[in-house]
């Protein structure tokens, strides 16, 4: 499974690689951004597309933040070597990637 998903993603980083930073259409989001302060960047997705926020939806999504911490759902304890994978060979595999968006 864990080369499978590789194999589909180098694809996918290829196909975002040839973008570039200049398309539009693709906004690059910092996992960690996501976790530290989900809110903000669900305003950067909608101004970076050219959407409105209402002031509903957006105390809607502060109160389900709020009432939904990480890890009230339990948690997801995995690792790359489950899968048959190395963090070393990732990180050299997307290094091209991780420098320009990351």
């Amino acid at each position: 499974m864990g080369m499978r998903t590789l194999q589909i993603f180098d694809k996918l980083v290829d196909n975002i690689l040839q973008f570039g930073n200049e398309n539009k259409r693709i906004l690059h989001v910092k996992y960690q951004d996501l976790m530290k302060n989900p809110t903000d960047v669900v305003h950067r997705i909608y101004e970076h597309f050219g959407y409105q926020l209402t002031l509903d939806f957006d105390q809607k999504m502060e109160r389900w933040v709020i009432d939904n911490p990480q890890g009230a759902q339990g948690r997801n304890d995995y690792n790359l070597e489950q899968f048959g994978l190395d963090a070393e060979e990732i990180d050299k595999r997307y290094e091209k990637y991780s420098k320009l968006f990351l």
